[in-house]
This record gives C-alpha cells, structure tokens and sequence, in this order.
C-alpha cells in the first residue's frame, strides 16, 4: 500500500501478491533482481520493478502488461507479471 501511494498508482493484482510474498528477488543467470517496494519507481506511466531497468510494468487503459527487454533476444510483452514468471520458470526447467 505504502508503495502505491508513493508511486500514486495501483498495482496490479499478481504483482501485488507477489510483493506480498516476497519483496523482491536477488538477480539469477537469466533473471535481473526484481526490486523490492522501496526501489520501485514511476517513469512517465512506467513501473520499473527490476534492476536493471529491464522488466517494467505498463498500463494500457486499465490493463497492466509486463514488458521484458533483452538486448539478446528483443522486447516481449507478457499479459501479466505471473505469465512473465511462468515463461522464466519454464525456460529455467529447459535448460536443466
């Protein structure tokens, strides 16, 4: 709530329980560190919830989308944060 108010924005559902469960996560060999609720930042209508400044959070109209920037692999647009987690647990698992 307290990052909300701050950044003036509601946060979108699964990535609010995600903040609920853990405030962030350190980086990993194919994920950046995911900040925590006291990094988070609003840039221009722009959440940016990774350092660095590679995963963020855009809302159009009243639809959040996740968008991950790979200087590698180009720019992909997640419906929601959870199918971005969900694309990298699956990635992870392939490479195993």
């Amino acid at each position: 709530g307290a990052a909300e108010a701050r950044l003036g924005l509601r946060l979108p559902d699964d990535y609010r329980e995600f903040l609920q469960t853990c405030d962030g996560l350190p980086a990993d060999v194919v994920f950046p560190r995911l900040l925590g609720t006291a990094e988070l930042r609003a840039e221009g209508g722009v959440v940016v919830i990774a350092d660095p400044a590679v995963v963020l959070l855009t809302a159009a109209g009243e639809r959040w989308r996740t968008v991950e920037i790979d200087p590698a692999l180009g720019t992909t647009v997640h419906p929601t944060f959870r199918s971005l987690l969900e694309r990298h647990l699956l990635l992870l698992a392939q490479s195993a």
